[in-house]
């Protein structure tokens, strides 16, 4: 059985609304997939809604944001089968879609600086599927108006938001309250949570964790 277990779509970040999702993923030969877009109720709640499509499961999920503080590094983890049901979670989400937009918006106001011909409504309409302004929303917008390289992640993504001091429209914006990455993940009462691969890379804590993850049903 072939499966992706990390899968965006423009509930958050991806290029592909969520409903065409599986029918790509049935022409490549995939079996399963897991919907987990960044700190968004909206594809797990697809998920559980259509279960299958085109052959193809779907796997409710969702991509957490959150911080080490005692290791200062943010986490990126992977929660599968979340209780959309949860408070904590859902105030997580509408936490992190509030400082999202609000870090954007102040992108957006210097990308207007940068470049006459980009307006912060542009990149909104890129947002009619979450609510959420995300720096691929940016760059789409800046796609559209001819003013990158091409590609939407390529060298003009990186000059402007970029983590190198120089980048010209990174805004960091502060992540979660809880004290410890894994909280949000353990109150959503999901299943199985892991670290992102680039976190298990990059962050200690992440590598470290991940051992001690058990499926919790």
């Amino acid at each position: 059985m072939s499966c992706d277990l990390h899968i965006h779509s423009t509930c958050s970040d991806g290029a592909v609304p969520i409903e065409r999702l599986a029918p790509i993923a049935a022409r490549t030969g995939l079996h399963a997939i897991a919907l987990s877009d960044h700190d968004t109720l909206l594809s797990a709640q697809y998920a559980y809604a259509y279960t299958g499509q085109d052959g193809v499961e779907l796997i409710p999920a969702v991509e957490l944001t959150g911080y080490d503080f005692e290791r200062q590094h943010r986490v990126h983890l992977l929660c599968y089968y979340p209780d959309v049901d949860c408070p904590a979670l859902r105030e997580h989400c509408a936490i992190m879609k509030e400082r999202r937009n609000a870090c954007a918006l102040q992108s957006a106001k210097e990308l207007e600086q940068l470049y006459p011909q980009f307006t912060t409504d542009l990149a909104w309409e890129t947002t009619k599927a979450s609510g959420v302004l995300f720096k691929s929303g940016l760059m789409q917008a800046l796609e559209l108006l001819g003013l990158t390289d091409g590609s939407i992640y390529g060298e003009t993504y990186h000059k402007l938001f970029g983590w190198n001091p120089g980048a010209s429209c990174c805004i960091r914006r502060s992540i979660c309250r809880c004290g410890r990455c894994w909280l949000p993940p353990r109150q959503a009462a999901a299943r199985w949570c892991l670290p992102t691969p680039r976190c298990i890379k990059v962050c200690p804590c992440c590598a470290s964790w991940r051992q001690r993850a058990q499926w919790t049903a």
